[in-house]
């Protein structure tokens, strides 16, 4: 599928209204453009919860796509009672949300690697440089 405009956004960090903002600024159309976001969807900001529902809204429609970032990955280690809570993260209210265990199983389901297109990778923060893009593709399917 072709698109109008792609754009890539990485640590929204649930920043909702900087988020909704910035959709507005690029005159974003989901039913024409597509987001990619390179991981870190919660944590500091002042609504992860909305961040995340609106992101998983818009990759079920097929108008963005993500992939996990440390952020993402330790609240899912929260969730899964691998982790505390960290004392900076802002994402408490995910877990007395109705719908947690449903963002958070969508969440984990998510890929730490993605292919925009055929040129391009997208990933958090980064592959060693020591590592093949096919080396980390391999890793990432661990």
């Amino acid at each position: 599928m072709s698109f109008r405009h792609q754009y890539v956004i990485g640590d929204l960090q649930g920043c909702h209204a900087a988020y909704l903002q910035l959709l507005k600024t690029l005159d974003f159309d989901p039913n024409q453009d597509k987001l990619w976001f390179a991981g870190d969807l919660v944590a500091r900001g002042e609504d992860s919860l909305n961040t995340l529902r609106d992101v998983k809204a818009l990759c079920e429609q097929g108008a963005a796509a993500t992939v996990l970032g440390n952020h993402d990955i330790n609240l899912i280690a929260v969730w899964r009672g691998a982790a505390k809570l960290k004392s900076k993260d802002k994402t408490a209210p995910i877990f007395a949300a109705d719908d947690c265990d449903e963002l958070l199983e969508w969440l984990r389901r998510q890929p730490i690697l993605a292919y925009p297109d055929e040129h391009t990778v997208l990933v958090h923060a980064g592959i060693p440089p020591h590592w093949s893009i096919e080396a980390a593709a391999t890793y990432a399917k661990s």
